[in-house]
């Protein structure tokens, strides 16, 4: 009888440490909803001016060969801090300012001081809810990439299709600058129709970057996880042997 209450002592006593390290445990596994990076306050309003204040992704199309044709993907990088976070969504204002959709959403490593060829996250968003004045969306990733701590990434609003026959393709945004006068930096990367491929990216420093915001999930660091693990088994341990 005495063993059997003993066991019924020990393991009420297992349950006990596993309730009270539930709340370390997922505080050291899994923290969502975490601001990475935010250059503005979406609580404040945001007026664009096409042309002015902000950058305008675009594929304009007037005719197969014609010299008024454009295509420029923009794009601007921000630092991870603080920790390694898994990407979760994208938020930023954006203005749809003429004709269709094709335009997708970019995560990509730096390379030099622009962005690097492999995008480690794409996302098509639906932009149908846009209009020509600013409205701040949050789109969800689609890869979940882990952007590491200290790295440097590139956010870049893209043309997905690139089609130099006709203008069923064509789409022009905005992207306004931050309203909380962030001084960073932005590039564009401009379609060369003579050779159909992307020019070298163009990059400017010390301006008001585009408004944006990069929402993420705590990666533990493994040390923390392997320390937390090893107190819970030590302490249980201990509580097993006691007499």
């Amino acid at each position: 009888m005495e063993l059997v209450n003993d066991r019924w002592t020990k393991g009420q006593t297992m349950k006990g440490l596993i309730v009270f390290f539930m709340p370390m445990l997922a505080w050291v596994v899994d923290v969502p909803g975490a601001v990475v990076y935010s250059n503005y306050d979406p609580a404040i309003p945001i007026y664009g001016n096409s042309g002015h204040g902000s950058v305008a992704p675009e594929w304009s199309i007037l005719s197969f060969g014609a010299s008024e044709n454009v295509g420029v993907d923009v794009a601007t990088p921000f630092q991870v801090t603080a920790g390694s976070y898994r990407l979760d969504s994208i938020s930023l204002p954006l203005a749809h300012i003429q004709e269709g959709y094709n335009l997708g959403i970019f995560i990509f490593p730096d390379d030099g001081g622009h962005p690097g060829s492999n995008a480690l996250d794409s996302v098509t968003p639906d932009f149908s809810g846009l209009t020509s004045h600013p409205r701040t969306l949050t789109y969800p990733s689609s890869l979940h990439p882990i952007l590491a701590s200290g790295n440097i990434y590139w956010l870049t609003l893209g043309v997905l299709e690139t089609n130099v026959l006709d203008s069923s393709s064509n789409a022009v945004f905005e992207w306004p600058e931050n309203n909380l006068s962030v001084i960073g930096a932005f590039g564009y990367h401009f379609f060369d129709f003579a050779t159909s491929t992307w020019k070298p990216w163009q990059t400017f420093e010390g301006v008001l970057a585009p408004a944006f915001q990069i929402e993420g999930t705590l990666v533990p660091e493994p040390a923390s996880v392997w320390l937390l693990f090893v107190g819970l088994s030590g302490l249980g341990f201990r509580n097993w042997r006691k007499p």
